[in-house]
């Protein structure tokens, strides 16, 4: 339940509330009740022996949707998120399903939708992402990750560990330097297990890594590290977060 939602992004809405992510809120909403409409029209249409290719693929990636969901009665076997792909491919089939038609008229309104549909999605989605990337974030919010990836070109450090929204975006400005190996989101010291490199874990990486650990995860980290009779060694304090070094590896394994 958790990874379809994530998938759809209804636990992005839930987090956050659709007042502050509206275009994602109604996004959601609207791909899922296209879903919806397109597969009772092919029941509809399966039911008077009239379906077509479109009915056809969308019935795949229904049947890939199941499958996967099926897989959660194998015993520590987690479904993530990623492994639902297929929910992509089927919201663009539904609503190639709903708006096939042979009218000139209904096909200019369609493709007038599609257009105001994809530029919103680039202004909602991608906009400020390429804003940041060719400023190199001065006129956004995240303009400090500027500031901490120039002390960590200053430094001798080699690899990151930080949260995977923001260590990612970090290591990317030391142009190669800095490598990120994150941890996932809200659990700290949790390896992400796919994407990033995976071989930057072990106790002999430690000696050449720095931690980015933010000020409201400061409290976890320090009960984590004193759990391991680890030190943690403040190197620099910035706005919301800090960078700190530690006696002993606090990553964890991939689960």
């Amino acid at each position: 339940m958790r990874a379809l939602c994530d998938i759809t992004n209804l636990s992005y809405i839930h987090k956050f509330g659709p007042n502050k992510t509206w275009f994602i809120f109604l996004f959601s909403l609207a791909s899922i009740a296209v879903v919806l409409a397109a597969l009772w029209r092919t029941a509809m249409r399966l039911r008077n022996h009239r379906v077509n290719i479109l009915d056809a693929m969308i019935g795949l990636c229904v049947l890939s949707l199941l499958a996967v969901c099926a897989t959660i009665v194998l015993p520590k076997f987690s479904v993530r998120s990623i492994y639902l792909f297929m929910w992509y491919f089927l919201v663009c089939l539904s609503v190639v399903s709903l708006i096939d038609t042979n009218t000139k008229r209904g096909k200019q309104l369609a493709l007038a939708l599609l257009c105001i549909v994809a530029a919103l999605n680039l202004r909602h989605s991608y906009a400020n992402d390429l804003r940041h990337a060719l400023t190199k974030g001065q006129d956004t919010y995240f303009s400090y990750y500027v500031d901490i990836a120039g002390e960590l070109e200053k430094s001798d450090f080699e690899i990151l560990y930080a949260p995977v929204s923001e260590g990612s975006v970090i290591a990317s400005y030391t142009d190669g330097k800095v490598i990120c190996s994150p941890w996932n989101y809200e659990d700290l010291f949790q390896s992400v297990g796919y994407i990033y490199p995976q071989d930057l874990r072990g106790p002999e990486d430690n000696d050449r890594a720095v931690y980015l650990i933010p000020d409201k995860h400061l409290e976890e980290a320090r009960r984590q590290a004193q759990e391991k009779s680890a030190e943690l060694t403040l190197v620099r304090q910035f706005e919301t977060t800090a960078l700190y070094t530690s006696s002993v590896q606090l990553m964890r394994p991939v689960i």
